[in-house]
């Protein structure tokens, strides 16, 4: 089962964030110059409120070198109470992948102080039925409604995690995978086109979806290969030339949740592979075809996910002399 939600605390940091315009980060996915409906409203409720100090600690914050990347304001806004109150201690995550601990603190006291002043609460409740609008749509594109017991008959183990999807409306051009006590949650946003509210390289949020999912499979048994003695070696011009990878190990984990999710969506709903790996291939992932291949292996044997992973890093070995032609051609 997948439960889908709009967190009101990860739509007032992105909405804070937004009007910072704090660092490139902020300007490209925290975007409000995509002109639709319920961003105008963002702009025209909580511009005047541009001059808060939480706006300004927040351009301080992205000025650091850990700064909000990633999935850093994710992170960060959980630290919240649903209330907005902030809980007044920083999460262990939250201080594992960044640093300025007092910074952040005064920052999630501002943000709770910006929640109050600008009534954040009564814009929520106003555009609630646009927010059930967008669970409504999203969660007609996700149609497995045994999701745990499907992964579980994939990976063949236990799917122990619940799964939680957040939207976040004011997000653009960009989604996070992250692992929490109470699950693993996808977080997307909703990037618009035409004023439609689409993915322009698929036919529905199952990708973005399964994607961030993914992760959560992936990322620990890397973890533990590499724990264990295992190494990627993975030429630095593959994952350097990706927009954001600056490391084999971000690069390898994306590179086989990109196939996975391929994999998946085609025993689902029979998508076109072949187009999804020319995507991956011309955005700098150029062994998602090779990891897939790989994956069609795993699934004639009996091992575990967990046991079969290891065979996943042999599919970079094999190829480590592989010279991608067409690296010129990357674009993001």
């Amino acid at each position: 089962m997948v439960k889908f939600l709009v967190d009101k605390r990860t739509e007032l940091i992105s909405i804070i964030l937004a009007l910072s315009q704090c660092n490139n980060y902020a300007e490209e996915h925290f975007n409000l110059e995509i002109k639709d409906d319920y961003r105008m409203d963002v702009v025209d409720y909580f511009s005047k409120f541009k001059s808060h100090p939480s706006i300004l600690l927040a351009k301080e914050l992205g000025e650091k070198e850990k700064g909000f990347n990633y999935d850093n304001p994710i992170l960060l806004a959980l630290n919240l109470e649903p209330n907005m109150t902030f809980k007044g201690q920083l999460s262990q995550n939250v201080l594992d992948e960044l640093e300025n601990e007092d910074l952040l603190s005064r920052f999630l006291y501002q943000v709770e102080d910006f929640a109050k002043i600008s009534n954040f609460n009564d814009f929520y409740i106003k555009h609630n039925p646009y927010y059930q609008s967008k669970i409504k749509e999203l969660s007609s594109f996700f149609e497995v409604k045994n999701f745990a017991h499907f992964l579980e008959n994939y990976f063949k183990e236990p799917a122990t995690d619940k799964f939680i999807v957040n939207i976040i409306p004011s997000l653009t051009n960009s989604n996070h995978g992250i692992k929490l006590e109470d699950g693993v949650w996808a977080c997307v946003g909703l990037p618009s086109y035409d004023n439609k509210t689409i993915n322009p390289f698929d036919d529905g949020y199952t990708h973005i979806i399964l994607h961030e999912f993914m992760h959560s499979f992936v990322n620990k048994n890397t973890l533990k290969c590499l724990n264990s003695g295992a190494s990627l070696n993975i030429d630095k011009s593959l994952f350097r030339a990706v927009k954001h990878y600056q490391n084999q190990v971000s690069y390898f984990n994306d590179t086989v949740v990109r196939a996975l999710t391929i994999r998946l969506r085609e025993k689902l709903y029979g998508i076109d592979k072949d187009k999804f790996f020319e995507i991956e291939k011309r955005q700098g992932f150029s062994f998602v075809r090779e990891i897939y291949n790989e994956l069609l292996v795993f699934e004639k044997q009996n091992a575990k996910w967990s046991e079969y992973f290891p065979n996943m890093i042999k599919v970079f070995s094999k190829n480590k002399d592989f010279l991608r032609e067409d690296k010129d051609k990357i674009w993001f």
